[in-house]
């Protein structure tokens, strides 16, 4: 009955009627104007005006008016149960987005790589979670090309890599944040370990573990490496997660490779021996978010935590 109504008011087309519509509502819930007006707190004679506004626009009575209460109509009885289940599900959809927009502003997702770089953003983001300790954070390590991937898709928020690597997707914007300068370092007690000078030739005999992004360069270095060129299933690791890479060098004769701001580190220095040769070029390295994304409260914290706790070094290197 109400379909054949419908055309002189159209309530999902016409937000504009939920004041009068939610007054409409309360007064079949609570039975009467009066009891309306005292639980929505709304002067009864509002209320009366919106029912009747209502009533004119649609063409019929919502209410048949009795002493002490009011009782909805046939048509009445329709509209209001067809309004209710409308302006429920307004709200909903409402309280999904609130809850959404909230669950966005206390996540971030972020994608650090190599994964060998994990560990300079600790400074960072404890003092992200120190300032806001409803912020939730969710740190992803990965291969260059896994991160970008995630980044695109948006499994992620926010990416630190090479510059000269993510800079390349025209999708994303990249703000500079230092270099990384790779070092070559031993387990105490090695060969190599207490060696003052250290040349590419001591250290052929040697496996090397390089997580894919530092590889690369060795495999592109203008000196000539000739194991690494020649074998290098024989000759080169790659593994990404820098807690193996650790392990393994404290295990065994193995090279790995560590940004040298931790190779200076206390703890680093206990177990370990950073090797006396230029090995790498710098890796100039960026932060990196979605060109078409607004940046969230929780991205902007997380760069200030960045340039606050630089990761990476801005200054020239002294061997």
């Amino acid at each position: 009955m109400y379909d054949n109504l419908q055309p002189t008011f159209d309530l999902k087309a016409n937000l504009m009627h939920q004041t009068k519509v939610r007054h409409a509502i309360s007064v079949d819930r609570y039975g009467s104007i009066t009891a309306a007006s005292k639980r929505l707190n709304v002067n009864p004679s509002s209320i009366s005006r919106s029912v009747s506004d209502l009533e004119a626009e649609i063409g019929f009575r919502l209410f048949d008016r009795r002493a002490r209460d009011m009782v909805a109509t046939e048509e009445g009885r329709e509209f209001i149960d067809q309004a209710r289940r409308i302006i429920s599900d307004y709200d909903e959809l409402l309280q999904n987005a609130k809850r959404a927009k909230d669950a966005r502003k206390a996540l971030i997702r972020i994608g650090v790589a190599p994964a060998l770089t994990q560990g300079l953003i600790n400074k960072a983001i404890v003092h992200l979670i120190e300032s806001d300790p409803n912020l939730r954070v969710h740190l992803i390590a990965a291969s260059v090309d896994q991160t970008m991937r995630l980044l695109l898709r948006g499994d992620i928020d926010v990416m630190i890599g090479p510059m000269s690597i993510v800079s390349s997707e025209t999708e994303f914007s990249c703000t500079p944040i230092g270099c990384l300068r790779p070092k070559l370092f031993v387990r105490k007690g090695h060969p190599l370990a207490d060696k003052e000078t250290v040349n590419r030739q001591d250290i052929e005999d040697y496996p090397l573990i390089s997580s894919e992004q530092i590889s690369e360069r060795i495999m592109n270095s203008e000196k000539d490496f000739s194991p690494l060129r020649t074998d290098t299933s024989r000759n080169l690791h790659l593994v990404e997660y820098f807690p193996i890479v650790r392990d393994i060098v404290r295990r065994t004769n193995s090279i790995g490779v560590v940004g040298h701001e931790y190779a200076g580190s206390a703890h680093f220095l206990a177990n370990f021996a950073q090797l006396p040769i230029k090995f790498f070029e710098r890796i100039d390295y960026c932060l990196a978010i979605r060109r078409r994304s607004q940046p969230s409260s929780a991205i902007r914290a997380f760069e200030q935590a960045v340039f606050r706790y630089p990761p990476f070094s801005v200054e020239e290197e002294h061997l």
